[in-house]
């Protein structure tokens, strides 16, 4: 059913929406981090080490809701959650 696919679609929509913000908000600074967050990625990968690659993923994942909460901060009337 149609009805069934518009949930996924309107995450999608409100997701990228969001990441959007987000980089407006934060913008080039966050390239050092973000760019040392993939390297560091890479290379555990790339070592075989899963456990240290989970961790690198969850702390950018910690990164990047920690700099949205501060986007939706500093919107007129917004509220961090």
């Amino acid at each position: 059913m149609i009805a069934d696919r518009l949930g996924p679609a309107r995450l999608m929509g409100t997701s990228v929406g969001a990441i959007h913000d987000l980089m407006l908000t934060v913008g080039p600074a966050a390239d050092g981090i973000m760019l040392a967050s993939r390297r560091r990625l890479l290379d555990l990968i790339r070592a075989g080490d899963a456990d240290g690659a989970a961790a690198e993923m969850e702390q950018h994942l910690r990164r990047l809701h920690f700099m949205w909460r501060l986007s939706r901060s500093s919107e007129p009337g917004g509220i961090a959650v």
